[in-house]
């Protein structure tokens, strides 16, 4: 059975009762509601209680408060309920605990935290009863962190991410839910989120971008499957830096083929996906400035949509030669089947050439470019220069 001082601290922790959690904090913070899960309608009349109050002027659109949730901590009741000056007491002792149980706390609108099946048949009968459409689903062994994310509370995320110099906090940031999310993967669910992160986004990346689960499943991964273009955008940003684009590469290749389900959408963001293919990168950060960038020194192939294929290095004049030009070798003995065939000449008895009248200029000034060019260089002869024999140019 609970003890009626544990009910009595939770409470506090949900009525914004500052007196109480003061006089309650040492003995029952880092404590876990055991009680049974209890959702209730909110009063929408002037016989409000203290409860319907606050659920009204926190969750607006809401209208149903979590009397008790199983597995939330008094920290996640008065960030829930947006009581700050409650969660400042208690956020230096609370914050490395992480939910006991998988937590439903309902929402006013469609999310990507709800399960498509909800397989908790108390909580399913809970939600039918009140008529609950919509809901967040807290996984099991979520940090603050996370459950600030998923319930979409800003203030709260924020107010975390200040007290980011206590001890431990680096655990905390590098923490996974029992269905092996980074926190960063849940930002790029909640794109409401990115203005938080953009505020801390050197300290997240550092700890984070490199996580990728046993699924192959990453923060660039969930960014491009759900559209969060400006997630996508800044993960693919940081690849002008020689160290984190070999990141990206890397989390690439472990969902290969998640990522090319999602690149047949031809959305936003998979376009910056083909440009990163191409190696056009949009802006560094800020933060990375003054850092070592990289140098573009490598061809990759555009055969795959993700297989960076590398080729050998070759210079901006060879590829101008290459692609334009053909070598003086390359035309005269293997003539491409492009240039038409030049006819059979007649050898007189002392052997010379007996060129056409009309082409003899054409051959002249063709020499002359070629003793003229340098010998490395074959740029200043054109293809169009051997196109002398049959139809004129």
């Amino acid at each position: 059975k609970i003890p009626p001082q544990q009910i009595s601290w939770f409470d506090a922790c949900i009525l914004n009762d500052k007196e109480k959690i003061l006089q309650l904090r040492n003995e029952f913070n880092s404590h876990y509601d055991e009680r049974e899960y209890k959702l209730e309608m909110v009063q929408q009349t002037q016989q409000q209680n203290d409860l319907d109050k606050i659920s009204l002027q926190v969750h607006q659109k809401i209208p149903y408060k979590a009397r008790c949730a199983p597995g939330m901590t008094g920290l996640m009741y008065a960030l829930y309920y947006d009581h700050f000056d409650i969660a400042k007491l208690l956020i230096d002792v609370e914050y490395c605990a992480y939910t006991k149980y998988d937590i439903y706390l309902p929402a006013g609108k469609p999310n990507k935290f709800q399960q498509p099946i909800l397989n908790n048949y108390h909580v399913k009968n809970v939600f039918e009863q009140l008529k609950v459409r919509y809901y967040c689903y807290v996984p099991r062994n979520s940090s603050i962190l996370d459950f600030c994310v998923i319930t979409n509370n800003l203030k709260a995320l924020n107010l975390i991410f200040q007290c980011r110099d206590l001890l431990q906090f680096s655990k905390l940031l590098k923490h996974v839910n029992s269905v092996q999310q980074s926190n960063l993967m849940l930002m790029t669910l909640q794109p409401d989120t990115f203005g938080v992160f953009m505020q801390f986004s050197e300290l997240i990346i550092k700890k984070q971008l490199h996580y990728c689960n046993v699924i192959g499943e990453s923060c660039v991964l969930t960014a491009l499957k759900n559209g969060s273009y400006e997630f996508l955008k800044f993960f693919l940003s940081l690849a002008n830096d020689d160290e984190y684009r070999h990141v990206i590469k890397k989390l690439i290749r472990k969902g290969q083929q998640e990522f090319d389900v999602a690149m047949q959408r031809k959305d936003r963001c998979s376009q910056l996906m083909m440009d990163f293919r191409l190696k056009k990168y949009p802006c560094a950060p800020i933060w990375m400035e003054g850092k070592p960038i990289f140098v573009q020194s490598e061809q990759v192939s555009v055969l795959d949509d993700f297989e960076f294929k590398v080729m050998p290095q070759i210079n901006v004049d060879q590829q101008m030669i290459l692609k334009k030009q053909k070598t003086m070798t390359e035309l005269l003995v293997a003539p491409s089947t492009d240039i038409p065939t030049a006819p059979k000449l007649k050898r007189s008895s002392n052997s010379d050439l007996h060129l056409p009248t009309e082409v003899v200029p054409k051959v002249q000034l063709l020499m002359q470019n070629f003793s003229r060019a340098p010998k490395n260089d074959v740029s200043v002869i054109e293809e169009s220069d051997f196109k002398i024999f049959g139809q004129p140019k």
